[in-house]
């Protein structure tokens, strides 16, 4: 919405310029050398006449990406870079971008990964009830973070695929179009069910795919609670991503109750505002 304003103001000739420019600042500040998606060409005109090194790279360096419920792997040269929860294959270039900074400082990465935990709702593996596999990608979203777990799920080695998707929020005067978009995206996942939840994706993400697959629409995340819980067998794979309070929903379906601790938004302000939606 923030980009939006610039736009309208005459700042930038769309959204995409203007996003581009706020994370050039950084570069422009830069004295010795940076580390750009070379693959973008946005970031490459705006980094073209900074006064420091630009070193160019690409997530074509990624040889292999494997990912399934609980791990990811991507192998980069040689390495393979070992994850314990499942990571989107757009994050390749950070990890290109990451080698290539540890070789300019000569210090050897630990490609296990073993000491990194995730953030919580960045794409967390948790086992469920009945035996359903969790991902937990419900910290905010929007449509480029969408299109990354969706095509996450695609390529994720693992039958009985449900994507469980909120609304994506503050898109202002792009709200409409952003949703559409979205159904797009889940149809082309390939996923066996999408599950929608809030009044943005029910207006008009379901239109866009309903009688093209399996997907079901609520308002509400009770509603979309009690519908996952009468209807999972145990061997799906349900992939969340987007707002209304899906970690309230995780909770509920978790095999371990103490795993609630490693969800997003525990803090007091949001049960609060949880239990202001009914959520308890």
């Amino acid at each position: 919405m923030y980009f939006e304003k610039e736009v309208k103001d005459g700042k930038f000739k769309n959204i995409d310029d203007a996003i581009t420019d706020a994370f050039a600042m950084v570069p422009r500040h830069t004295k010795k050398v940076v580390y750009i998606d070379g693959d973008n060409e946005r970031m490459k005109k705006a980094t073209k006449n900074i006064s420091a090194q630009v070193k160019l790279l690409s997530k074509k360096d990624v040889k292999k990406y494997t990912v399934y419920p609980d791990h990811a792997v991507f192998k980069i040269g040689s390495k393979n870079f070992n994850f314990n929860d499942p990571l989107p294959e757009k994050i390749a270039i950070q990890l290109v971008m990451l080698k290539a900074l540890l070789e300019y400082l000569d210090i050897e990465p630990d490609y296990s990964f073993k000491k990194f935990v995730m953030p919580p709702g960045r794409g967390n593996y948790f086992p469920g009830k009945k035996g359903i596999k969790i991902v937990d990608s419900s910290y905010n979203a929007h449509i480029i973070s969408m299109a990354s777990i969706l095509e996450m799920a695609k390529q994720m080695h693992v039958k009985d695929k449900w994507v469980v998707i909120g609304d994506i929020v503050e898109q202002g005067g792009f709200e409409a179009e952003e949703h559409k978009k979205l159904g797009k995206l889940i149809l082309d996942s390939k996923v066996d069910k999408a599950i929608l939840i809030g009044r943005r994706t029910n207006k008009y993400t379901y239109p866009e795919i309903k009688g093209k697959m399996d997907v079901v629409s609520f308002l509400k995340p009770q509603e979309a609670l009690a519908y996952i819980e009468e209807n999972i067998t145990g061997k799906e794979t349900l992939i969340f991503k987007g707002s209304q309070y899906l970690e309230w929903i995780i909770e509920k379906l978790l095999a371990k109750p103490s795993d609630v601790k490693k969800l997003c938004r525990q803090d007091v302000a949001h049960k609060k505002r949880r239990e202001s939606w009914g959520l308890k």
